[in-house]
């Protein structure tokens, strides 16, 4: 019997970047919450459903550079289970990311821990 599959391949940590992306209503602006090489949290107040796909316009700290990325929404948190320490929000998971991006979210994590 397999316990339960919570162990998250990739560290996340904690960044607050602008992230943009197109839902039915529009062009988004949100924060993100953490990021990893694996995916990241979006607070939002209107967290899209598990399973929805999107691209992913992540702006890079000091410059003009935004890294452009797939995901895909694989948890969330509305705003009305939102008690205690529970952001309202969604976790993505990235889709087909290359090297290159990875490098760059690399960067960003790294110039920010210093």
């Amino acid at each position: 019997m397999m316990e339960k599959e919570e162990k998250r391949a990739h560290k996340r940590f904690l960044r607050t970047l602008e992230v943009k992306y197109s839902t039915v209503k529009g062009l988004i602006s949100d924060w993100t919450m953490n990021i990893s090489k694996g995916g990241m949290f979006i607070s939002t107040r209107d967290p899209l459903p598990e399973g929805t796909n999107l691209i992913l316009k992540l702006k890079v700290p000091n410059s003009n550079e935004e890294i452009v990325l797939e995901g895909e929404v694989v948890w969330r948190v509305k705003p009305e289970e939102s008690r205690g320490t529970l952001i309202p929000g969604m976790g993505l998971r990235f889709k087909n990311i290359d090297e290159e991006a990875i490098k760059k979210i690399e960067r960003i994590i790294n110039e920010q821990e210093g």
